[in-house]
Parts: structure tokens; C-alpha cells; sequence
């Protein structure tokens, strides 16, 4: 019954749309996912982040607090217990240039936090790639039996499957807007979304 709940909630969004809730928060906050992809498209590395805004009517201060996974970051903003809805969010149009502002901090944060997972796999995938490399060499020195000639064809496809393994792009995704549990429920006539 939740995973439909869920899929029907997230169904409901639109193109460039972020649910807003209250929470245990003292200033609005994104919550965001960063992660780090191969040139496949497979996340190699991930990080749940945070962007608190003390001062929203300036989106260019904000602060970024990285989690160690989804359930500490949710935990962070009061909503791993039970809330209250007492409406929807009032004045979305002024906390719209909170989440633009979040993403991009996010993503100067996430250089920082993902260097070192880059060189890292960065390392892996080239050393994976110099055995094969070697291998070759080396089997280029054997007599050509078919079997070393059937083994050459699938160290190249590794190669390939290497190659493609190199981090190649990061990706910064706004999750969720978390206002303070106080803020005002949106009127009858007042546009919300």
C-alpha cells in the first residue's frame, strides 16, 4: 500500500516540481541527492545533502550538510516520525529560488566530496585496464593457439566494459523542500504546487 501511495504521489509532480512539507526545521531546507555516474550511466558513487537556508530572501547564503545515507538525512529534518498536515505551503513562489540556489551550492559541494571517489575508481578502472593491456603483451609473445586467440577477444571486450566504468558525470537532483513545522498553509485562493 505505501510503494503505490508513493508512486502515486511522485506521479503528481511535473517537470521541474519539488514536494514542499513541514518538518523539525528552523529554516527552509532542500533536501538533495548528488551522485557520481560512469559513461554506462550506473552510479558509481552517491551523497544525501542538505541546504539550509537562514536568510531566504538571500538564496546565496545557504549551508550544505553532507549525510552518510537517506535515512540521516531524513532523520535530520524531523521526518522519520509522524507529522500533521495542516495544509499546503503558503507563498511556494518565494521558496522557488531556494531550490535553484541548492542545486547549484550542491553541486560545488559535491566536487569537493566526490574528488576522491573519482580518482579512486578512476585508479581501479585503469589498473583493470593495464592487466588486460598486459595480458595481451603477453600473449602476443605465445604461439597463436586458438584459445589464447578466443582469450584476446574477450580481454578486449573487458577493455570496452573498462572504459565505460570511468566516472564520467555528476548529477545533482532536489528531493524535497522542508519548511518550518509553523509556516503559514496556503489560502483558498493562493496558487500552490
Amino acid at each position: 500500500m505505501n510503494d503505490w501511495a508513493a508512486d502515486r504521489a511522485l506521479a503528481s509532480l511535473a517537470r521541474n516540481q519539488v514536494f514542499s512539507v513541514r518538518g523539525d526545521v528552523e529554516h527552509p531546507t532542500v533536501l538533495l541527492l548528488g551522485t557520481l555516474t560512469n559513461r554506462r550511466g550506473q552510479v558509481v558513487a552517491s551523497a544525501y545533502l542538505s541546504a539550509e537556508f537562514p536568510n531566504p530572501a538571500n538564496p546565496n547564503f545557504c549551508l550544505i550538510t553532507a549525510y552518510g545515507s537517506a535515512v540521516e538525512l531524513v532523520a535530520s529534518v524531523g521526518l522519520a516520525n509522524a507529522l500533521s498536515n495542516p495544509g499546503p505551503v503558503a507563498d511556494v513562489g518565494a521558496l522557488q529560488p531556494l531550490i535553484a540556489a541548492s542545486v547549484k551550492r550542491a553541486q560545488a559541494e559535491m566536487r569537493l566530496i566526490f574528488a576522491s571517489a573519482e580518482v579512486a575508481v578512476t585508479e581501479r578502472v585503469h589498473a583493470w585496464s593495464e592487466r588486460a593491456t598486459h595480458w595481451v603483451e603477453e600473449a602476443d609473445a605465445l604461439i597463436q593457439r586458438s584459445s589464447v586467440k578466443e582469450r584476446k577477444v574477450g580481454v578486449a571486450e573487458e577493455r570496452t566494459l573498462a572504459a565505460g566504468m570511468t566516472p564520467d558525470r555528476q548529477l545533482v537532483r532536489p528531493l524535497l523542500l522542508v519548511v518550518p513545522s509553523g509556516h503559514p498553509v496556503a489560502g483558498a485562493g493562493e496558487a500552490w504546487a
